[in-house]
């Protein structure tokens, strides 16, 4: 069982956008050893996600879309962020902000942990599109791994161009531009702002959309930060 860590509440606005430069990698204020992970690992019953025939051509197709390679790129959907109501619920807060994104109303995070099967260990992120496709009818969620920069972008563009946010799974180790230690933790991808297709512009930035303390709200980072953060997670997966 994964122990609670007290979650900072005072002093954070709702629908606040930052840009988190890089900084040193100084998570003192976290117990020595403790870490925040409300996803559900292999290890503790998390299952594997085998794509059908018909997903794998779709997300080839994706990726070889044109429109979703052009250098210059900017799109940001509206979330509200909510505020993880314990350790293991950053699922169900995260699934909430985005049916909320979408809907514009959304059930409790409790009730979306009954749906997701979230437990103290976490949730399987295999559960989250599935609840998704089930609350709202504008995009149909598929779980999708990538390989690298390019499958990655190309599926995070094609949720934002249909007007939604993704859902990311990430791991924080080697990541120091995010301001708490994770090994899994769900966050949206709300945004992106892309002056090179490859990530190495000056400029290109992804919005994220954080249930969990330190780093709760709308926040920009730098994207190859985020895409790295996905990238570490063991799943390498985003649903979008």
């Amino acid at each position: 069982m994964k122990k609670l860590i007290s979650m900072l509440m005072c002093g954070m606005m709702v629908g606040s956008m930052a840009f988190a430069a890089p900084m040193e990698d100084d998570r003192s204020y976290l117990p020595e050893g403790e870490e925040v992970n409300g996803d559900l690992s292999y290890e503790e019953g998390g299952q594997y996600y085998v794509p059908t025939p018909e997903e794998e051509a779709m997300n080839e197709l994706i990726a070889s879309m044109p429109e979703l390679h052009s250098d210059s790129y900017y799109k940001v959907v509206s979330v509200t962020p909510f505020l993880q109501e314990n350790s293991y619920y950053c699922g169900p807060a995260t699934v909430k902000q985005t049916i909320n994104a979408i809907n514009g109303s959304s059930e409790s995070q409790s009730a979306y942990a009954s749906k997701l099967g979230t437990t103290t260990s976490g949730t399987d992120m295999t559960r989250i599109a599935p609840v998704l496709n089930a609350a709202q009818s504008k995009k149909q969620y598929v779980y999708r791994n990538f390989s690298d920069m390019n499958f990655w972008l190309s599926y995070g563009k094609w949720a934002l161009n249909a007007g939604v946010p993704a859902v990311l799974d990430i791991n924080t180790t080697n990541v120091p531009a995010f301001p708490y230690r994770t090994t899994g933790h769900f966050i949206n991808l709300s945004g992106l702002n892309m002056d090179s297709n490859d990530g190495s512009g000056t400029t290109n930035q992804a919005l994220v959309t954080d249930p969990f303390g330190p780093g709760f709200g709308n926040k920009w980072y730098y994207v190859t930060n985020v895409y790295q953060a996905n990238r570490n997670h063991t799943r390498s997966a985003i649903i979008s």
